[in-house]
């Protein structure tokens, strides 16, 4: 199970809630860039449970998506409630392991970013190994 295989099952989740729209990963927004779209990040957490033998049981991921809009907050935050209906306790499926319910963390809110409106939001879960 790795990195690129949880981003994956994220967006799944996403795509299927955003739909018709897709989100991306930073690298594969489409250049130009959509008049509106969503990004994600997915970074590994510090922590989990140490085994004896040195291994850790429960790896945590951090999720952060980004709403993007060419034209108004109101497009930003709407995609924000998409994406966080689809995620906030839901369970990933990534391979033959099955996550904690996806918790909210944090947010920055929409709100006007360079020419564009953005907001921000980010989630976490573990699971377990």
């Amino acid at each position: 199970m790795t990195a690129e295989d949880n981003a994956a099952a994220v967006l799944t989740l996403l795509n299927t809630a955003l739909a018709p729209r897709d989100a991306y990963e930073l690298d594969k927004v489409p250049s130009p860039r959509p008049p509106q779209y969503v990004e994600i990040t997915l970074s590994r957490m510090f922590g989990g449970e140490r085994r004896q033998c040195g291994s850790i049981g429960a790896t945590g991921y951090r999720v952060t998506v980004r709403a993007v809009s060419q034209s108004t907050v109101s497009s930003v935050r709407r995609d924000l409630e998409k994406c966080r209906a689809a995620l906030e306790f839901n369970r990933l499926s990534v391979g033959a392991h099955l996550s904690t319910p996806i918790q909210f963390e944090t947010e920055d809110p929409a709100a006007y970013d360079s020419g564009w409106f953005s907001g921000l939001q980010s989630f976490t879960y573990v699971i377990q190994e």
